[in-house]
Order: C-alpha cells, then sequence, then structure tokens
C-alpha cells in the first residue's frame, strides 16, 4: 500500500496551481523539507523552492511560520550562484480544500537572509497583500503581492 502523506498533498497542491496558470514546473530534487523545480523563464531555467506550512493562530494574526535554518546553507548557495529562484510557500488552511501561495523572489529572500531570519513568517493582510516580517516591530516587513504567477512565465 502506498501511503500519502500531508507533503504529498501540499506539494500536489502547489504544482497543480503552478499548471493552472500555464507554469509547467519540473520536479529537481525532493525531501522532507522541501520540493525543488525547475521552470523555464524567456530561456533561462529558473528554480522554485517549494515549501509548506499549516496555520498558526497567535490571537491577533493568523500567520504561517517556515522554518529555513536547516536550508540556509543550500539558500544561500543558490543565491551565491546567481541563479534566478522564487521560494514559493504553500500555505495550508485545510490541506484538503484551502490554502493560498505566496511567492518570494530571489531578492526577497535576500532580504530575510540578511535581517538573520531563520523563519519566514508570512500575514495575509486585506489590502490585497502579504506582510512578510523582516524584523521585530511591526513596520519591518516585506509587502508581497497576491497571484504573482505571470513573473513566473
Amino acid at each position: 500500500m502506498s501511503e500519502l502523506k500531508k507533503s504529498d498533498f501540499a506539494y500536489g497542491a502547489a504544482v497543480s496551481v503552478l499548471m493552472s496558470n500555464g507554469i509547467n514546473p519540473t520536479l529537481i530534487d525532493s525531501s522532507k523539507k522541501r520540493n525543488l523545480y525547475s521552470i523555464l523563464i524567456d530561456r533561462e531555467e529558473c528554480l522554485l523552492y517549494v515549501k509548506y506550512s499549516g496555520i498558526s493562530n497567535n490571537g491577533l494574526y493568523d500567520n504561517w511560520i517556515f522554518d529555513i535554518e536547516k536550508e540556509l546553507d543550500e539558500l544561500n548557495g543558490y543565491l551565491a550562484e546567481g541563479k534566478k529562484m522564487f521560494i514559493v510557500l504553500v500555505c495550508i488552511i485545510d490541506i484538503f480544500s484551502r490554502g493560498e501561495i505566496v511567492i518570494l523572489d530571489s531578492d526577497e529572500l535576500q532580504t530575510l537572509i540578511n535581517a538573520g531570519k531563520k523563519n519566514i513568517i508570512i500575514s495575509r493582510q486585506r489590502t490585497g497583500e502579504y506582510m512578510v516580517s523582516t524584523g521585530r516591530k511591526k513596520t519591518e516587513y516585506i509587502s508581497v503581492r497576491y497571484n504573482r504567477f505571470n513573473e513566473l512565465k
């Protein structure tokens, strides 16, 4: 019997949404922590680093926390190589029926790493954007638009 894990549903949902938006990823590597895909943008190979997290309610806001501490060397390696790269974060609300996808580009990832972040913390805003924390203060964040799929084409 082949057992399905939560990660199978999360990564499958990410691939499904990407393909529905005209993006055809090729799986390069898979692990418990993330999946790595390749796509072509203007005939240039681009990496999609896909992670998932369940919703965390801290009392005031619903948010998602993605632990990247053990992956910093790998992420820094891709950034140092100068490869075009996006972090695709699958934000699970209910594994079988609801979730969201947040896409960060290389510059946004570099900003988080430079700020010493070992977690990517995302909150949904009502303005049509996500807030990605870069510091301790509420004013220290990156604003990321919903639906950035056109950047992957």
